[in-house]
């Protein structure tokens, strides 16, 4: 999510920063929490200037107001399990579950008494679904000397290298030291 200075919006990206494409500019303030529903393929959001929660498809598309008004305000987390959102509340201290499959979104507290509660996951096996046609994740094997992510291309992954190396062989995902020549040094102080 962006907002602030520049343009709010959201946005969606290769996990290696590339691809990336605008899902929603119009009608967004402050977009502060997000999270995604893999097994529907959707991403939810909590504006909170604007006080609700909305969701749309990965392409930015079918976007619908989930919850709106008092349920909405202060949340600073959101997780999305099954017909639920789970989030976490400054202004009620605690961490609620939402059901958005009932009218008018029943919220009900299943942690009270936390001092500003921030992020929260769910863990559970449909939360990372495999993708079609594979049993194993692509980076299961451990094809990258350093990173690996999954990207959308085949070989569904993308070898990176930490800071200071270079990928010297894609075919095996060896990561070399960069040798420098030349250096850089930069300072600065105040005049006077």
């Amino acid at each position: 999510t962006r907002w602030g200075s520049g343009r709010p919006r959201l946005e969606r990206a290769q996990l290696d920063g590339l691809q990336r494409k605008e899902l929603v500019t119009k009608d967004i303030v402050y977009p502060q929490a997000l999270a995604v529903d893999l097994p529907n393929r959707q991403v939810f959001w909590v504006d909170a200037y604007l006080d609700h929660i909305q969701r749309c498809d990965y392409e930015g598309n079918k976007r619908i107001t989930v919850v709106r008004g008092r349920s909405a305000q202060n949340l600073h987390g959101i997780t999305v399990f099954q017909s639920a959102i789970i989030a976490s509340s400054w202004r009620q201290n605690a961490v609620l579950e939402i059901k958005t499959a009932q009218p008018g979104n029943e919220t009900t507290p299943l942690v009270s008494g936390l001092a500003r509660p921030t992020s929260l996951h769910v863990f559970h096996r449909q939360r990372q679904p495999l993708s079609a046609g594979t049993l194993e994740p692509p980076c299961s094997l451990d094809p990258c000397h350093h990173f690996c992510i999954p990207v959308a291309e085949s070989p569904f992954y993308k070898c990176l290298c930490r800071s200071g190396f270079f990928l010297s062989d894609p075919r095996t995902g060896r990561c070399a030291l960069i040798e420098r020549k030349e250096l850089l040094l930069f300072g600065q102080s105040r005049p006077g």
